[in-house]
């Protein structure tokens, strides 16, 4: 035997090998972008079932000539942007034991919010979630874009509730990022706590039944991914999993109450 415990006698013969069931991972070959990755197939799989059926994973693995040294062999080709993808592959397989598991910039990491939401590997995306809340470069404007566009209903009302409450008007620029639509109603929420010192009502509460029908889509989407969202504590003024009413007015039938209604633009934006 030489130094470091190699073993110069001859490979057995073959048919008194085993394949050890851990640490014997099988390739996949994709393609993005016309850059060619080959990787351990197994996280893949395991991650997400949505990902596995989309490409055929598991049929792959089945075909008696999966495995082959042809680098293009079975190769998969995926739609989507490679610095994305890049940045998915920092977390999924990090290439260095020490290396931190964290992407390094901001846009990485909502390009893994992004396809961990397109491919549904749903722990990656609560964690993706989690890591991104408490980003320092996540704007206001931000959250509300990325609630919308990847189903996270926790950061539309944190988002919305932001803007009526902040000192500070919304702007034209930001009343176009988030439609017209939400922003005359928000305006008119700002007005509504400008003018009451002190609200008789939860603006949370009233943003969740002005915008009731918008909660509803993304929250059916939401629940697709099994995650339990932040602002759905046991202290929430709401029940999370209580259906959520349709009217486009935020009112409360207690003594004293007022109702938010939304018909000329205010004077608490600079729309």
């Amino acid at each position: 035997m030489e130094a470091g415990g190699s073993s110069t006698q001859s490979i057995p013969h073959v048919g008194s090998l085993q394949i050890d069931e851990d640490h014997h991972w099988e390739l996949v070959t994709f393609i993005v972008e016309n850059h060619v990755f080959r990787l351990p197939v197994h996280r893949f799989i395991e991650e997400s079932e949505t990902f596995t059926k989309l490409y055929g994973l598991d049929e792959l693995l089945a075909l008696p000539a999966h495995g082959q040294s042809h680098p293009l062999f079975n190769a998969i080709e995926l739609k989507v942007d490679i610095r994305d993808f890049r940045a998915f592959l920092k977390v999924l397989y990090p290439r260095r034991r020490t290396e931190s598991v964290s992407p390094t910039t901001y846009d990485e990491w909502v390009s893994i919010l992004k396809l961990s939401t397109q491919w549904h590997f749903n722990k990656l995306r609560k964690e993706v979630i989690a890591a991104l809340d408490e980003h320092k470069k996540l704007s206001t404007i931000e959250r509300i874009k990325l609630a919308e566009g990847h189903h996270i209903s926790s950061w539309l009302i944190q988002g919305y509730l932001t803007l009526v409450e902040r000192t500070s008007e919304i702007t034209e620029a930001e009343g176009e990022q988030i439609g017209w639509r939400a922003a005359i109603k928000l305006c008119g929420m700002r007005e509504r706590r400008i003018q009451q010192k002190y609200l008789l009502v939860s603006i949370e509460r009233s943003l969740r039944t002005t915008f009731a029908s918008d909660l509803v889509k993304i929250q059916e989407s939401e629940a697709k991914y099994d995650i339990e969202t932040k602002s759905h504590s046991a202290n929430s003024p709401t029940n999370p999993t209580a259906p959520i009413g349709s009217s486009s007015r935020a009112s409360d039938s207690g003594s004293g109450a007022f109702t938010f209604e939304v018909s000329v633009i205010p004077t608490a934006c600079k729309l």
